[in-house]
């Protein structure tokens, strides 16, 4: 029991701790002392048995939790005694406590030293460490009191109040405190004294300084005020003065009487300073009263700005109502008052009534005045001078000793009671006006809220159409609701019902000009919302995008979308025109007027004004061109959608038909048709709609559109493909049963080679029929897979032709296989024929070579005519060569490619090439041959340029011959070409001789030499001399002889 109420943690409250550890040793004892009794009782009576224990081994733990006990009092009441020395009162009394907070913190880990100690106290074992941390606690409170004689120096020379030290002090010499320290702090008893010294010279050099004006608390009058702050400074030292002399120690020091002295001195100064107050408050008492009870009763500001600043305030001073608190106050401490002030004081109750009725009455006079609206001012004018006729006594002549106070008092109210219910009564009508002038401002044309689904364009705008217009309806009702709220204030005011009245003229201006800028705002903010409608991402309306003429575009189209816009801009303006201007001082509208030209007549309405401001104007330009953006990216946004413009723009059966001619293939017409299904799909799988800000784009009927120029495609696409299909399937089918007819068993040997010709035609047809029915019901296939429909019977048709065909090919296998020895014997035949016919080459090939157009012996002229004839037999060979190898496929026998015939053709085609340059280079010598000479040389100098251009044209052509591969082929084209070339370089040798000729360059006997060369007579010598003579002779002249 004892080691579960000895707790350590208890140290932190050591007298409680103490408590508890005097008990457990109380009860260990006793328990030790009922066990000796009870054991010599038992000794003595020799008639019990007994148990014999070693004393020692039996009491030894119990000793060891006494001597425990023993030593947490000590400690305890240690702890205690030291916490009495260290307080917070003592720590509190100087205000540099880090000495007593040191001694505080030593303290304090001495106890947490017991409450962390780490082994139990209270087995044996343990004694030792028990006793060294014991006599470890014991040193340290040495070392403390050792420490208290600085911990004193330091705390005593900083003292925050004598009053507070003496205290704390006394409170710890009514306490166990620790002596050695207590002792010290007592020691240092003078610095208190020496303290209460210094706070009496301090509160002297204050008092000096504050007493001509002393801090008086507000409830205070001022010379009992002043009266009750010099007490109160007397009394705070009065109280240190109580505290000091209730200790022994400070009367018996040497420096108190001194200190006493002190304070009596200046106690007596503070007792004189009363007295002196008193007698200055009394001397003048009574002219104070009588001076502030002659005076009137209000005092009157000059108005600074208008009438409505002249305002009044009740005429009590500060002097007769402090005079009548110094009378209660002195009183009450003491001193003898005048009987003049005693009686003053009776009427105290009667003054201040009064004076709060007067303050009453001018609270409601000011507050009826501030309710006035600036506007009503001028109205109410007349009305507030009468109530200032009525308050004018009150400060003139009624004093606060006149009888009549509570008569003007009352009449006060009630001429203040008048015009406050005119003003009510105007002001009631007033906020009716600014709630219509409020509603006019606020009203919201559009509540675009209330849409919550996105409508088509027309219905969305004709709904706010009908909006605006309802909405100007109830706000031109309610303007024309403010005519009989001014006639009730015209009738309050000057009991007229005219709406022209002259003192009201400001006031309907001041509306007018209110309900003008009213409807300013009502257009600003609605066009402000009408701006954030259209700039919103939440979409509103929506239009149609659809296909018309073959074009792309929108329902309703763009130019009438901003029209419609622009429109509602438009339809707002136009509806200010129903809010009228009035005739000038007046409330009543202005009356059309008949204007020359116009159809109707006019009103002065504040449209006139409104379309005029600057603000509206740049609203109205900021919001068309928002508009405007909007249908441009709706624009670019349809090009993309135009690119599909080629499924409407070309005609579709034109298109296909020219598409049909390039003879497509099945691929070519599955991938026309995979191309339009894939583009149906992309388009069908494409967004219904695109949103432009609050404008929505419904592309649903243009994608129903391309689709259905999709289909369209793809229907005369399927039909061109069906027809095809079927012109080959028929075509097919009529040559497989041309060859069915024609085939059938042979019976003599003539039939042998035309049912050999049926076989190899059913045969060499195997591919192309097998692909072809292949193709046609890849084609049908094709057809079923896009969903076109077709002929059903064609789809059969198609099916049975390779039954049909197979039943053919076997069929063939079967004669061919009958008449197969025969077919050996023909084609021994054959093969004997063309044996002949290679023998008849080769004499020809060598005929060719001796004889032909490329011989070397043979002239141009000659081979120009063996050309002719060698084609023409070339051409009967390659007719037999054809026939022999038709039979070698017909007969199945390997085909002869007859090289000779093949060498001599390409030879031939080269030949053909050169003499077709020789044919022009004749035709040239020919022409010049029929020219005349002097044609050639004086009447046609242009025909030499001729002859020279074709001459060049003519080495071209040979020049790109001997740069052709087939020219090099053989010798023969050599040989011709060689040929040609020099008959070419001989005729421009001609033409050069004719030339020099014709310059004159030849001698005279050169000219004989070519007379009798040519066997004619010129006269002169000179062929010039006759222009008809031809150019024939010389040309035939050889160019050797020319030479």
């Amino acid at each position: 029991r004892v080691k579960e109420f000895i707790k350590f943690e208890l140290l932190c409250e050591p007298e409680r701790a103490n408590h508890i550890a005097k008990n457990c040793k109380t009860l260990l004892s006793e328990w030790r002392r009922t066990y000796n009794k009870t054991r010599e009782a038992i000794e003595n009576s020799g008639r019990e048995a007994r148990w014999e224990f070693s004393v020692g081994s039996l009491f030894a733990p119990l000793e060891h939790c006494i001597f425990v006990c023993s030593d947490v009092i000590k400690v305890s009441n240690v702890l205690s005694q030291l916490s009495k020395c260290f307080s917070p009162a003592l720590m509190s009394m100087t205000s540099k406590s880090e000495a007593m907070n040191k001694g505080n913190d030593k303290i304090n880990s001495i106890t947490e030293s017991f409450k962390n100690l780490s082994f139990n106290v209270f087995e044996m074992k343990n004694e030792h460490h028990w006793r060294i941390h014991v006599a470890w606690f014991e040193r340290e409170v040495r070392f403390l009191d050792a420490e208290s004689a600085r911990i004193a120096e330091e705390t005593f020379d900083h003292l925050t109040s004598s009053g507070v030290s003496i205290k704390a002090l006394e409170e710890m010499l009514g306490t166990n405190f620790r002596r050695a320290i207590g002792d010290r702090f007592m020691d240092k008893i003078d610095c208190i004294i020496k303290k209460f010294s210094k706070e009496i010279k301090c509160a002297e050099i204050d008092f000096d300084l504050a007493k001509d004006s002393p801090p008086i608390d507000k409830n205070f009058p001022p010379m009992s005020g002043a009266i009750y702050w010099a007490k109160d400074v007397g009394c705070n030292l009065e109280k240190s003065l109580n505290s000091l002399m209730r200790v022994d120690a400070v009367l018996s020091h040497s420096l108190w009487k001194k200190a006493k002295s002190i304070y009596d001195t200046f106690r007596a100064k503070l007792k004189d300073y009363e007295t002196s107050r008193y007698n200055e408050w009394k001397s003048r008492v009574s002219d104070v009263l009588s001076e502030n009870l002659t005076r009137t009763l209000l005092l009157a500001d000059d108005p600074n700005d208008g009438f409505l600043s002249k305002r009044y305030r009740v005429n009590f001073t500060t002097d007769l109502s402090d005079t009548l608190a110094e009378v209660k106050h002195l009183d009450s401490l003491g001193f003898s008052v005048p009987e003049v002030a005693k009686n003053m004081s009776l009427q105290e109750e009667r003054l201040i009534g009064v004076s709060d009725s007067l303050k009453n009455m001018l609270k409601r006079y000011h507050n009826s005045l501030d309710e006035i609206f600036p506007a009503e001012e001028e109205l109410l004018f007349a009305d507030i001078q009468e109530t200032q006729v009525v308050l004018r006594p009150g400060h003139i002549r009624i004093t606060w000793n006149s009888l009549g106070i509570n008569e003007f008092i009352l009449v006060g109210h009630q001429s203040i009671s008048f015009v406050q219910t005119k003003i009510n009564r105007i002001e009631l009508i007033r906020k009716e006006i600014q709630s219509i002038a409020d509603i006019l401002s606020k009203t919201d044309l559009f509540s675009f809220e209330c849409y919550s689904k996105v409508h088509f364009f027309s219905e969305f705008f004709l709904c706010i159409s009908k909006n605006i217009k309802n909405r100007f309806e109830k706000l031109e009702r309610l303007l024309l609701s403010l005519t009989p709220q001014f006639v009730k204030i015209e009738e309050i005011l000057v009991q007229t019902r005219s709406r022209q009245a002259p003192r009201l003229k400001n006031y309907y201006a001041h509306w007018e000009m209110n309900i003008y800028e009213a409807i300013k705002e009502l257009l600003l903010s609605n066009l402000d919302r009408y701006k954030e409608f259209i700039e919103s991402r939440d979409p509103r309306f929506y239009i149609e995008t659809i296909l018309v003429d073959n074009n792309v575009s929108t329902d309703p189209s763009a130019p009438k979308v901003l029209d419609v816009m622009v429109g509602v801009i438009k339809e707002i303006l136009e509806a200010t025109k129903m809010f009228p201007r009035y005739y000038k001082g007046t409330w009543i509208p202005c009356k059309n007027i008949s204007v020359d030209g116009e159809i109707k007549p006019l009103r002065s309405s504040m449209h006139d004004e409104i379309i005029r401001i600057p603000s509206i104007i740049d609203r109205v330009t900021h919001i068309q061109s928002l508009i405007v953006n909007i249908l441009k990216e709706s624009d670019n946004y349809l090009v993309s959608w135009k690119s599909y413009r080629t499924l409407w723009k070309f005609n579709k059966q034109q298109t296909c038909e020219n598409f049909g001619r390039t003879i497509p293939t099945c691929v070519d017409f599955d991938e026309k048709l995979l191309f339009y299904y894939n583009l149906n799909r992309s388009i069908r799988n494409k967004e219904d709609h695109k949103d432009f800000k609050v404008m929505r784009l419904g592309l649903t009927k243009l994608k129903d559109g391309i689709q259905e120029h999709i289909i369209e495609w793809i229907q005369v696409l399927g039909k061109m493909l069906d027809s095809t299909a079927t012109e080959k399937l028929k075509y097919l089918w009529d040559r497989v049963e041309y060859y069915r007819s024609q085939l059938k068993q042979v019976e003599c040997t003539d039939e042998v080679e035309d049912t050999l010709k049926v076989i190899s035609g059913i045969w060499s047809m195997s591919l192309e029929v097998e692909i072809g029915y292949l193709d046609i019901q890849e084609r049908y296939r094709t057809l079923d897979m896009y969903g076109i429909s077709g002929d059903k019977s064609m789809v059969v048709l198609a099916k049975n032709l390779t039954s049909k065909w197979e039943e053919l090919y076997k069929m063939s296998k079967q004669v061919y296989f009958s008449i197969e020895k025969l077919k050996e014997k023909l084609s021994d035949i054959e093969s004997s024929k063309i044996l002949r016919f290679q023998s008849r080459l080769e004499e020809l090939q060598g005929d060719f070579r001796q004889n032909g157009p490329s011989s070397k012996r043979t002239t141009l002229s000659n081979g120009l005519k063996a050309l002719h004839k060698f084609k023409d037999l070339i051409g009967l060979f390659k007719e037999e060569a054809e026939t022999l190898n038709g039979k070698q496929k017909v007969f199945k026998i390997p085909i002869t490619h007859f090289p000779i015939l093949r060498s001599l053709e390409k030879e031939m085609e080269t030949i053909r090439d050169i003499y077709a340059i020789y044919e022009k280079l004749q035709d040239l010598f020919e022409t010049l041959q029929d020219l005349p000479w002097g044609e050639y040389f004086t009447l046609a100098p242009g025909s030499q340029n001729y002859s020279k251009q074709k001459i060049f044209n003519i080495k071209r052509e040979i020049s790109f011959l001997e740069k052709s591969s087939t020219t090099h082929e053989g010798e023969g084209g050599l040989v011709v070409l060689g040929k040609l070339m020099d008959q070419l370089y001989s005729f421009e040798q001609y033409l050069n001789h004719l030339d020099c000729l014709q310059k004159g360059g030849l001698s005279q006997r050169h000219w004989k030499t070519l007379i009798e060369k040519t066997g004619l007579i010129f006269q002169e010598g000179d062929p010039q001399s006759y222009p008809d003579f031809k150019l024939k002779p010389f040309l035939n002249l050889p160019l050797n002889t020319l030479v």
